[in-house]
């Protein structure tokens, strides 16, 4: 899990998945994390859309299938860079809407 704001979301987030018995370490450096996670599949990229294609460029040429939160780049020439990645690494990059909140009560909602 990688989260530049660590004092909060990061140690939140670790906390609460560790809670539930997942082995993870937080990273402030997507980088580092890239470096040491060898395990990794996949990633969730959730940053604002001006460095998706930076991010997801780095995580492909890394091993790593892609899905991107919000749009998939904010200009046009960096959406054409990471399908150009994903094609050069065979790897998959998508992007997908960012999760609404859902008009259940919580409490008939599966997830709750």
């Amino acid at each position: 899990m990688c989260d530049i704001w660590a004092e909060y979301n990061q140690k939140k987030l670790v906390n609460q998945l560790r809670k539930y018995k997942h082995e993870v370490t937080g990273y402030e450096d997507y980088q580092e994390m890239l470096d040491k996670e060898k395990n990794l599949d996949a990633v969730i990229i959730a940053t604002p859309d001006f460095w998706h294609a930076q991010h997801a460029i780095d995580c492909m040429k890394a091993g790593k299938a892609c899905l991107l939160r919000k749009e998939m780049s904010n200009t046009l020439e960096n959406a054409k860079k990471m399908v150009l990645a994903a094609r050069e690494t065979a790897n998959c990059c998508r992007s997908a809407p960012a999760p609404q909140p859902s008009p259940l009560p919580p409490l008939l909602r599966e997830d709750h």
